[in-house]
This record gives structure tokens, sequence and C-alpha cells, in this order.
């Protein structure tokens, strides 16, 4: 009796909550996400029901809130879910919605979804074949080696970079990025693939799940250039550079400290690596500012004509270049060198709300309703964060908690976020966590 009563009340609360939960959803992504949550707290069948239901809702928001409240409503061994997720992660129209459906697959032991992760390398979206190549290689799933150097063909840019790296977890050696060797050490060690790729098959490792991708730790050396070649090959050309890191990405957004203290002179300056054009020569001035437009003129520059990019200022507040990510044209890259000549230090430093705007402008925080960007994909994959202090104004200045906030959401989505530090947080342990935290690199300029 006790438990057809508390079954009761459990339905007529998820009769108030399920529609409230939609309602909020077509409203805001962000309030449908904290509404999963707070349904995703439960395990009762009716509301999980109404999460299932969920999932073939009309809304963006609704779906990917949808999915990852199943995600955690059902995890272990638990299949009750992998259907209608398979569904959304398989046939979804929105990037992110397959994306949020395969990362909540990734709740469920190996051996359940292993065959979603091999079918997601073919997926449209970047970012979906980001997340299956990087769950293929955190879960050891060698079936997923053919596969992975057939997408390595097709890809350029930093996702590139991603397939072999992951071709790298799985075997380790390393073509830098090059297909034709990889397809040629694979058929010259196919016996010896297929043998380990059935141990691994066997391997009690598939009876445990992946977990969620914000979890994960990057690897090493995601997101950079390798001094050299591990295993032959030649090394990638660097799309743009910028305070000496290269990047092979063709979807770059900067983030740039214009804080009052960018007036103070610039002790060390960067290498000159790319946008050799004669009037980016040399910076205009020494002062860290001026180091600072000195560099961002050189990365533009150097951007290829089929990149998108985007340029963020930070000093009390932040300014956005461009409301979204546009393409590198010659007249865009005019535009933008216009708005770097402009910039003048003021005000503090907020790191946190710019960087909100980052993830935002990349599509990687709550999923916006109508989705941004064409059919809801990530705009992003690279950020470079440039700050000559620690954050002291903002929706967060706790380094701390910045830090967990920032990591978690570039590695949902596979998002590689690069640091510079320059003066006072030259060594800025902040800095050099995020970037390695997420797969870029750091470096410090006093």
């Amino acid at each position: 009796m006790e438990s057809g009563e508390k079954q009761h009340r459990a339905r007529k609360l998820a009769a108030i909550l399920i529609p409230l939960y939609r309602s909020l959803a077509l409203r805001n992504g962000a309030v449908a996400a904290r509404a999963a949550e707070a349904l995703a707290r439960s395990r009762d069948p009716a509301r999980v029901q109404g999460v299932l239901s969920a999932l073939d809702d009309g809304s963006p928001a609704l779906r990917a809130a949808a999915a990852g409240a199943a995600g955690r409503l059902g995890g272990g061994a638990d299949a009750s879910f992998l259907a209608p997720l398979r569904n959304r992660a398989r046939d979804d129209a929105v990037p992110a919605v397959r994306a949020a459906a395969l990362a909540a697959l990734l709740r469920w032991n190996l051996a359940l979804v292993k065959d979603d992760l091999v079918a997601a390398l073919g997926d449209p979206a970047w970012e979906v074949r980001a997340l299956a190549a990087a769950a293929c290689a955190r879960g050891k799933v060698l079936e997923a080696t053919e596969a992975l150097v057939a997408a390595l063909g097709k890809e350029g840019g930093r996702l590139r970079r991603d397939l072999d790296e992951a071709l790298r977890a799985l075997h380790g050696v390393s073509f830098v990025g090059d297909a034709a060797l990889w397809r040629r050490w694979l058929d010259e060690n196919r016996p010896a693939v297929e043998e380990r790729t059935a141990a691994a098959a066997a391997s009690p490792d598939r009876d445990r799940p992946l977990g969620p991708p914000e979890s994960w730790e990057a690897p090493a050396a995601a997101g950079r250039e390798p001094d050299a070649p591990d295993g032959g090959g030649k090394p990638g050309n660097p799309t743009s550079s910028f305070y000496g890191i290269d990047t092979t990405s063709r979807r770059v957004l900067f983030v740039v400290d214009i804080s009052k203290s960018m007036e103070d002179p610039s002790v060390a300056r960067p290498p000159t690596a790319t946008g050799g054009r004669d009037e980016y020569a040399a910076p205009k001035g020494n002062a860290r500012i001026d180091v600072a437009k000195w560099q961002l003129h050189r990365a533009v520059a150097a951007l290829p004509k089929d990149a998108v990019f985007n340029l963020v200022v930070f000093s009390e507040s932040y300014k956005s270049w461009q409301d979204s990510m546009v393409e590198a044209s010659p007249a865009a890259k005019a535009k933008a060198h216009a708005f770097v000549d402009g910039l003048k230090p003021n005000g503090v430093t907020n790191i946190a709300d710019s960087l909100d705007e980052a993830f935002d402008q990349a599509g990687a925080g709550p999923l916006a309703v109508p989705a941004k960007g064409a059919k809801g994909g990530l705009a992003v994959d690279t950020v470079f964060l440039l700050s000559d202090g620690n954050p002291n104004r903002g929706r967060l200045s706790d380094l701390p908690a910045l830090l967990e906030d920032a990591v978690a959401r570039a590695r949902a989505r596979r998002i590689v976020l690069h640091a510079v530090g320059i003066g006072e947080v030259a060594g800025s342990e902040f800095l050099r966590s995020l970037a390695e935290r997420t797969g870029g690199r750091y470096v410090g300029f006093r």
C-alpha cells in the first residue's frame, strides 16, 4: 500500500513538473538544463517516462536537456534509455542534440555503446566526430581503427590532429595526421591489430561506463603541434599562431585582456611566426597592449580564407568584435584589424564573463532557443585566452571555481583552450591548468 501511495504521489508530481519542464525549455535552454537536473535526481518511473518523452519534443533545448537527464537517470547496465538516446544520437537534425545524446550514452557500459561510438565517427558535425574519437581513445575501442583511419583522410583543421591522437592512444604510434601512412601501417600490421582488438573486446573494462566527457582528463598532446613526428610523416601546417602557440584549427576565437595594466611595459616578446605582412612586422610600441595588438594582427592575417574567427576583449566587462563567428575573408580581416587598432586599456579584469561569451559563441553553453549557428552546431573548436591579471570581476572571480567551470564546459564540447599569461601572472597556475586540462598549451611572458 505504501508503495502504491508513493507511486501515486510521484505521478502527481511528475504531472506538474514535466509540463513545466517543457514550458521552461521552450523559453530558455539554461532553465531547461536545470529542470532536467531536478528531474534526474529521482529514478521514479513516472519522471523517467517524462524525460524519455521529452527526447522527442520539438524544442532542441528540451531534447538536449532530456538527453543529459536520461544519461543521469540511466547509466550502468540499465539499458532502458538506449533506444531513444540512440535515435537522438543518430537522427536528430541538431548537432548539439546529437552530441548531448552521444555523451549520455557514455554513461552506459562500453560494451553496449561501442558500436554507437564507431558509427558517430561518420557524423556530419565535427563536434560529434570529435567526441566519438575521444571516447574511442579513452575506452580503447580498437574496433574503431578502420573508421578512424577513413575519417582521417577526410578531415582538415584541428580535428585531423584529434583523430591522429585517438589512433596513437589505441596503437602507440603516430603519423601526425597522415592518413596514407596510417593506412599503410594498418595494412602491414593487420594480424596484430586484429589480435589486440579481440583481446580488448574481451576486457573487463568493457563492463564499465566511460562517464561524462567533462570528467575526462585531456591528453597531454591535444591541441598542439608536436615538435617532431613520432612515426614518420610531416607535421601539419599551422593555420595561425598566437604568442608562439601554433594551431591547425579553422574555428578560432581570441579572448584578450585590455585592462588598465596592459598599459605597463612589456619585458619579453613572443616569437614572430605568422602573418608576415610588413605593417605587422613589429609592435608599434613597448606596452603589453602593443604586443597583444601585434600578435592579434599577425594571427588574424595568417588565417586561411576557409577559417572562421572572432575577437572578444575584456576589462571591467567584455566586448565582442562580432556577434558570432565570421569567415576570414579579406574584408572581414580588414575590419578586424581596424577593431584591434582601436583597442585602449581600461578598467579591471573580468575573465569569467568573457569566457561565458566565448562559450556562448562556441555553442558550448546551454542550447539556445532557437539554436545558435547553423542547425545548432558548434562554431569554435579552439579558444586563445590572454590575461595579465587574475580575475577580480564577473560571475566568478574565485580561481578554483572559475577553473572547474571553464574546464567542464570546454571538455564537454571538445574545445581546446590555449592560455597566455603576461607580466605578474606569467607563471599563473590558473592559466596553466586551464590550458593543460583542456588539451591546450600555456605560455608566460614576464
